[in-house]
């Protein structure tokens, strides 16, 4: 069974949402006490977008990932700001169970790392030993993960949605980034595109 796994931030989660209930896949929210998200209310109603709120205990055990995945970013872990922590811990939660890690954002320059937020996401996405994609919204192309070769390598079509995946990305989604998104679920339900 296909499911998707956000955090119903503006931009790409919310994209990730409406194609996806769009196609009658089951949405899962991760957030916590004190944020707020945005979802599309009208597949609340009709059961396709599940709302999980995660207590501290849950936020928790992002702790010993986080400080991993900083060991490759070089970004500050813990931040100043209790709200960007948890908004961090939740990435976490997105990405642990997933099948299939698929990020919108920008890649460096290296094809190593991706900004902002997204960035800690797909790197405890490759962390885990997920299979890790990556829509560069600056040149338009798709990249998969490459082990052996330690960066992210471009490629001609978007990932194949195999279960439970994490639909992450940037809040600055752009056309490219929503058709990026469209593409994905393309893929699975050719004939209602």
């Amino acid at each position: 069974m296909i499911e998707l796994h956000t955090g119903g931030a503006t931009g790409s989660d919310y994209a990730w949402m409406r194609v996806a209930t769009h196609h009658k896949i089951i949405c899962h929210v991760s957030s916590f006490l004190g944020h707020r998200t945005l979802c599309p209310f009208d597949r609340v109603d009709m059961g396709f977008v599940k709302l999980h709120t995660h207590n501290d205990n849950d936020l928790a055990l992002a702790h010993p990932h986080l400080e991993k995945t900083n060991q490759t970013l070089q970004r500050r872990w813990p931040t100043g700001n209790q709200m960007v922590n948890n908004l961090l811990r939740r990435n976490y939660l997105i990405v642990k169970d997933a099948a299939q890690v698929i990020g919108i954002g920008r890649l460096n320059k290296h094809r190593t790392i991706v900004g902002g937020g997204t960035g800690w996401g797909i790197q405890m996405g490759l962390d885990l030993g997920i299979e890790t994609w990556v829509f560069d919204q600056k040149d338009g192309f798709w990249y998969v993960w490459s082990t052996m070769e330690a960066v992210f390598v471009k490629t001609d079509s978007p990932p194949n949605i195999t279960g439970k995946f994490a639909g992450i990305g940037t809040r600055a989604i752009n056309q490219a980034g929503v058709a990026a998104i469209i593409d994905v679920v393309k893929k699975i339900f050719p004939r209602d595109m």
